[in-house]
């Protein structure tokens, strides 16, 4: 069964940014002779960056990856000024995504480990778990309601012989008798 990771990320970002460009004809040199212009250097530039995301995977190892695969060290990103920038040092996280359990996902779970003969893996134990607590709560209830059901037809049964016995009453001792 295929599980939501939410995954945190950490990285930086590293250019180096070079002169590209002729100065020359950007500078007003009408007024000197036997120009020659060098522009020489460049400069490193860094950025750190962070990302939360998620993925789905069938493991917390295969989120990993998929992460990775994402922000990969190494990798390279282009910024909306056409700047090329490496990817380094990248750290992953990832977290799993709890489910919320309904009685319809438990019995999908374990209808498929039934009828595919399937490995039993932490998602269908969770599932096995939440079934016998929520069983459990509802044999709980029952018993509680069985109990108050008994007590309401015992206090319903006095009720209708005290009744039958008034009217028994009136009948033997009242007018008429």
């Amino acid at each position: 069964m295929t599980r939501k990771y939410n995954v945190s990320a950490s990285f930086e970002l590293g250019t180096t940014i070079e002169f590209d460009g002729d100065v020359e004809y950007s500078l007003d040199f009408s007024e000197a002779e036997d120009v020659d212009v060098y522009v020489s250097g460049g400069s490193e530039i860094e950025a750190s960056g962070e990302a939360t995301f998620t993925v789905e995977a069938e493991s917390e190892s295969d989120a990993e990856y998929k992460a990775e695969e994402i922000i990969s060290d190494g990798g390279e990103v282009e910024d909306s000024s056409g700047i090329t920038w490496t990817i380094y040092n990248v750290s992953v996280s990832v977290e799993r995504v709890e489910i919320e359990w309904t009685f319809a996902l438990v019995v999908e779970v374990l209808t498929k480990v039934f009828e595919q003969d399937a490995e039993i893996g932490e998602d269908e134990r969770d599932a096995f778990a939440w079934l016998v607590q929520h069983v459990t709560v509802l044999d709980a209830r029952i018993a509680e309601i069985t109990t108050k059901l008994a007590e309401a037809q015992n206090k319903l049964a006095a009720h209708e012989a005290s009744i039958v016995t008034g009217l028994t009453a009136q009948t033997s001792y009242g007018p008429g008798a």
